[in-house]
């Protein structure tokens, strides 16, 4: 994972070398980086996002989450990997989910990811 700067608002700096490994901007993306990482990776960056990501989301929460610019867009899809990955971590200590939906079967529909957002942002979502 090689790291270029600034990709990342400032104060996350340490967490740039992670973007381009798992700054994912889609769901189905983010679940596809997981299963195809090996468990060694997903513990490396759980320990470094782990830590992080009450002091990111408190930033992103001054934002309008419909205006981000690209690095608090990146910061917010690291963010979301985290969710992604943290089950494999905590519960499975394996990249796939016991019993759970066979990803390939699996997309998420934009249009959801959508809608939430602009109910988050007209206050009907809290």
């Amino acid at each position: 994972m090689t790291a270029a700067a600034n990709q990342l608002p400032k104060g996350f700096e340490d967490l740039e070398k992670h973007v381009e490994y798992w700054a994912k901007p889609t769901e189905n993306e983010r679940r596809l980086q997981r299963d195809g990482s090996d468990i060694e990776t997903i513990k490396s960056y759980y320990d470094d996002m782990i830590g992080r990501v009450e002091p990111a989301l408190e930033y992103l929460n001054t934002r309008d989450m419909n205006a981000f610019d690209e690095a608090e867009t990146k910061l917010f899809s690291l963010t979301l990997s985290l969710a992604e990955i943290a089950p494999c971590v905590e519960w499975y200590n394996q990249v796939r989910v016991i019993d759970g939906v066979v990803p390939e079967r699996y997309e998420v529909d934009t249009v959801i990811r959508k809608r939430l957002a602009r109910e988050v942002n007209e206050g009907l979502f809290i």
